[in-house]
């Protein structure tokens, strides 16, 4: 019976990475695999950026929203507090949530340049000409979050199965 040579087979999974490494387009796996991740992560994404203006009333930036009819200390008009106040929604903080229509309409967009995100709600021209683009992203925080704790183990898993492939 004839078994290999243990050099051999080393050499042999040698050679096969190396071809596998070399049949990589690193820009168009690296776009695959982003694409692929924002795709698994898209209701995380989303719900991140959902809750950095419910809870802190921040934009991507890290400002704080704050209505242009505010006064002194408050995030809001006097009338408005009033009627957040009557609804149970915080006051302290500009949420963007009145009805909710707003936040379920945040939809992923990922494009050869990136990802971005919106909203379908009718109100969403409206809010971005009040309170800018920057109401969609994630601020730093999240981001991190984001790449720390999500795309970057799965990043890993997807490389190493690329380069390891039988």
């Amino acid at each position: 019976m004839h078994t290999a040579c243990p050099f051999f087979v080393v050499m042999n999974k040698l050679i096969k990475l190396r071809d596998n490494l070399k049949s990589i387009n690193s820009v168009r796996a690296i776009n695959t695999l982003l694409n692929k991740i924002y795709k698994i992560f898209e209701s995380e994404i989303l719900d991140l950026n959902i809750s950095q203006l419910w809870e802190k009333g921040q934009d991507s930036t890290g400002r704080i929203l704050r209505s242009e009819f505010a006064i002194g200390g408050n995030v809001y008009s006097t009338r408005t507090i009033i009627y957040k106040s009557d609804k149970g929604q915080p006051i302290d903080r500009v949420t963007l949530k009145d009805d909710g229509d707003f936040y379920q309409g945040f939809i992923l967009k990922v494009t050869n340049s990136g990802i971005t995100i919106t909203s379908t709600d009718s109100k969403t021209g409206k809010l971005v000409k009040v309170w800018g683009r920057d109401i969609f992203g994630l601020n730093k925080e999240n981001m991190n979050e984001l790449i720390e704790e999500m795309i970057k183990p799965e990043l890993k898993i997807m490389i190493y199965d690329k380069i390891f492939a039988s």
